[in-house]
């Protein structure tokens, strides 16, 4: 199959790159619970693959293109002036996002005493933040109300969690975007992400992360890329679409692993800037393109895309199960030590996150999609006093 080439192949292709996005972040944390002796005798890992495909950062700026360009895509016609439709619009999106987030959050929280009394003194190692910072019930309102990216405090319940706000503060800008987009075409939403940009760099408002701000140009880009795949084309044939990605994948793994730092590109203000660019690039190269994968290959990644979010959701949670497994069962050894954590990494992961998918994510989803179409059919303001006149 061609993707690339229809809407069903094009849907594809972005489900499939959203899939291997989440693989490289769940790779990316798999590296930081192994790259610390828990015992004084533990083994550290050499260089290796999970070091190469050491991607969270890219794979994150990528979820924020994608989110742009599928919004754009199925939402190009919102009619932006119908209070119904917007109502059903952000309705699809809260419980897209909303609902699987709370019963991921219950579960972290749920573990915290138990991996507190299983794990011992904290020794400032990347897995216990999320896990041993002290909360309050004004921080767990500020989690449920996915607003702690702003207010603060970061790396509570589960340190996965800081891009989830982000996402969903896009999705509130998004029909601020489109209209910007429906009066300038692809340049405003462009200059609406310099703007946020610019205020981020500045620091004029003290948000506890400006990333909401900084990355803003990945949405924004997506929401282009979304517009001019319905008006060009052009394809890239697809040994050198892959040829770009390899090359593009190679210089983030690069800089994940310190190897070009980011003082050599004297023109990108910060590494989150770079990996941002890298994930336009990708998913731009992806998307204009005649990329085939074979079958085999396909359907496991399209199921991966698919369950993506609930496997960013509690991938974390597993790993810190599989840390106290390193820790109690006293494995030692590099070997035995990478295949544990990636056991429980990736496949208790995948296995809850099927369930959340089918559980959760789906109803939800559901539920979502049934109260926009019932806005949807309730008549506007303007129509109802066009109707009485």
């Amino acid at each position: 199959m061609t993707l690339g080439t229809n809407n069903r192949s094009e849907i594809e292709c972005l489900t499939w790159l959203r899939g291997l996005a989440a693989l490289v972040v769940v790779v990316s944390h798999s590296s930081r619970a192994l790259e610390v002796r828990y015992q004084r005798t533990d083994e550290l890992p050499g260089f290796g693959a999970l070091n190469i495909l050491d991607l969270g950062s890219l794979g994150v700026a990528i979820f924020f293109v994608l989110s742009g360009c599928t919004l754009t895509r199925s939402n190009s016609r919102l009619p932006i002036r119908s209070a119904h439709a917007l109502t059903g619009f952000y309705a699809k999106r809260f419980f897209r996002i909303w609902p699987a987030y709370i019963v991921a959050l219950v579960a972290y929280m749920a573990f915290r005493p138990v991996f507190q009394s299983l794990y011992g003194q904290p020794q400032g190692h990347w897995i216990e933040p999320q896990f041993f910072q002290e909360t309050s019930l004004g921080d767990l309102v500020r989690y449920v109300a996915l607003i702690f990216n702003v207010t603060g405090p970061s790396e509570q319940y589960n340190n996965a969690f800081w891009s989830l706000p982000v996402e969903f503060q896009y999705y509130l800008m998004f029909p601020l975007f489109l209209l910007s987009m429906r009066a300038l075409s692809i340049f405003g939403p462009a200059i609406i992400a310099s703007g946020m940009f610019f205020i981020g760099r500045s620091e004029i408002f003290p948000l506890d992360s400006s990333l909401v701000l900084i990355l803003g140009f990945t949405f924004a880009v997506g929401m282009a890329l979304g517009r001019l795949y319905t008006q060009w084309s052009f394809r890239l044939n697809s040994v050198i679409a892959l040829s770009l990605v390899v090359v593009i994948t190679a210089l983030a793994s690069l800089m994940s692993n310190e190897v070009i730092p980011i003082e050599i590109y004297r023109v990108i203000p910060s590494e989150w800037v770079f990996y941002g660019l890298c994930g336009v690039a990708i998913v731009s190269i992806v998307l204009f393109s005649n990329i085939q994968l074979p079958t085999p290959f396909l359907r496991p990644l399209l199921y991966l895309g698919k369950i993506s979010y609930s496997l960013y959701l509690y991938h974390n949670l597993l790993i810190a199960i599989a840390v106290l497994g390193l820790i109690h069962f006293e494995i030692q050894n590099d070997w035995a030590r990478t295949l544990w954590v990636c056991t429980w990494a990736f496949g208790g992961s995948l296995t809850l996150a099927a369930l959340s998918y089918r559980w959760v994510e789906k109803p939800a989803i559901r539920l979502g999609r049934a109260i926009a179409k019932q806005k949807m059919r309730q008549p506007s303001i303007t129509n109802k006093a066009e109707v009485n006149q």
